[in-house]
């Protein structure tokens, strides 16, 4: 038997099992989020019936919203100055009708910079771990995934970074690469933006329109953005208003 799913518009087939006793077992490596699920036999013995036993598994799941309308932002004031990372672990789901936006951005000093922004309806994370005086232009990296992003429907995005090392996911899509430039290590100042940001000017930040939809579950290595903006933890600051919601 083949069983067919959709999850985050990727098509995935199983194989089943093979006679009346038989259990075949598949571990997913990317979660499901879903209140419903409808699973496809598209194959089987032509010469018997089709028999289906399933036991799913999993976790109750915590979701916090935030509401953007356009006009907002939020920021993550650093518990320090400056802050410097080999690592980083970056996620969050979104959705919108809008095919421009920033998403996250943060900036430092000696031009390291981090963003993810919509792009005609495309994800595009762009990273520089800084400038050198051998090389002036820096070391940007900037890298796309996904398309119709402005579809109204949930998307996961994740990035995972080990000093020039890079794994960006969308849906379950992994992209893997290698930053350019000779530094390891990210130096922000200050705080780190989502939703959009204030004074352009200073961000050195071509202009684009702050993003127009929902972003669900922001965790920044391991610090819970929404969670802080729920709870108006004073390491939040909100640009004009926001609309929360949790479940």
């Amino acid at each position: 038997m083949l069983i067919i799913y959709v999850v985050s518009y990727l098509l995935l087939t199983f194989f089943g099992n093979v006679n009346s006793s038989g259990v075949v077992s598949h571990d997913l490596h990317y979660p499901i989020l879903a209140r419903y699920l409808r699973i496809i036999p598209v194959a089987w013995n032509p010469q018997g019936t089709i028999g289906l036993r399933v036991g799913l598994y999993g976790c109750y799941y915590d979701s916090e919203i935030v509401y953007f309308d356009g006009d907002d932002a939020i920021s993550y004031q650093f518990r320090s100055k400056k802050v410097r990372s080999t690592e980083d672990i970056i996620g969050f789901n979104f959705k919108t009708m809008e095919h421009e936006g920033i998403l996250m951005y943060a900036a430092g000093s000696q031009g390291d910079y981090i963003s993810v922004e919509l792009q005609q309806a495309q994800l595009v994370l762009s990273i520089s771990l800084g400038n050198s005086s051998l090389n002036m232009s820096g070391g940007e990296t900037t890298m796309k995934l996904g398309s119709l992003l402005d579809d109204q429907h949930w998307h996961q995005f994740r990035l995972d970074r080990y000093r020039k090392y890079v794994n960006f996911s969308l849906d379950g899509e992994i992209l893997q690469f290698r930053l350019n430039g000779e530094f390891e290590q990210l130096d922000l100042d200050t705080e780190i933006f989502f939703g959009g940001v204030r004074n352009y000017e200073k961000q050195r930040l071509v202009y684009r329109p702050n993003f127009r939809g929902c972003m669900e579950n922001i965790a920044y290595n391991l610090v819970y953005i929404t969670n802080l903006v729920r709870r108006r933890h004073p390491s939040i600051r909100v640009e004009v208003r926001i609309n929360i919601d949790w479940v």
